[in-house]
C-alpha cells in the first residue's frame, strides 16, 4: 500500500518513538532532581516527529517550522510547569531557567517588576485544579500530588505532533484508487 504522503514516509522511515524515553519523562516529571534540560533530551528522544516541524520554511499558520517547533516545545515545557507548580514550577514559568535548566528563584533583567508580580498574584490553584481536572495529576491517599502515568504520556504525544499537518509538504494525499 502507498503511503498517503512520500515526503512523510521518507522522513520517518526508520523511526519510531523511543518508549523508554517517553516513559522516562512521565516517571521523573516530579522528581525535584529532573531538570528542564534533561525533560527536553527526553521528549525529544522519545517523539522524532517533533523533527518533522523543521522541514518547511512556511506552515499554513504563517509561522516557519522551526517557529512552529519552538511553540511545540513551549507547549511541553509549560506541561513541565504545570506539573511541578508544587516544586519549581511557577518559579520556571515566572523566572525561567539557568544555562542548566535549573530554575531560576529570582526576577531579573528589565521586566523583574513584572515578573514578580505575576509570581505573587497569579491564581497558582487554578492551574494546579486544571492539570488535576484534566486528569494529569491526582493527589494520592496521603494527599501528595501525582502523576497519571498513561493520562500523561498521551498528553505529552499528542503536545508532539499536534500541528505536524501544518506543513504542507506532509499533507496526506487522496490515493487514486480512493480518489
Amino acid at each position: 500500500v502507498a503511503p498517503p504522503n512520500d515526503n512523510i514516509a521518507e522522513l520517518t522511515r526508520g523511526k519510531c518513538m523511543n518508549r523508554q524515553c517517553a516513559d522516562r519523562a512521565v516517571a521523573r516529571l516530579r522528581d525535584p532532581s529532573y531538570s528542564l534540560e534533561e525533560f527536553r533530551e527526553d521528549v525529544e528522544a522519545a517523539f522524532p516527529e517533533l523533527e518533522l516541524y523543521t522541514n518547511t520554511h512556511l506552515c499554513t499558520s504563517g509561522w516557519s517550522g522551526i517557529e512552529e517547533y519552538q511553540r511545540t516545545m513551549g507547549a511541553l515545557y509549560s506541561t513541565y510547569c504545570l506539573a511541578r507548580l508544587d516544586i519549581d514550577g511557577k518559579e520556571i514559568f515566572t523566572f525561567g531557567v539557568d544555562s542548566d535548566g535549573r530554575p531560576c528563584h529570582r526576577p531579573h533583567g528589565t521586566t523583574a517588576n513584572k515578573q514578580q508580580d505575576f509570581y505573587d498574584n497569579m491564581s497558582w490553584n487554578n492551574l494546579l485544579d486544571l492539570t488535576r481536572r484534566a486528569g494529569l495529576l491526582y493527589q494520592d491517599s496521603s494527599a501528595e500530588l501525582q502523576v497519571k502515568p498513561e493520562r500523561m504520556f498521551a498528553f505529552l504525544a499528542l503536545t508532539a505532533v499536534h500541528d505536524i499537518m501544518k506543513n504542507p509538504a506532509l499533507l496526506p494525499m487522496v490515493q487514486g484508487r480512493h480518489a
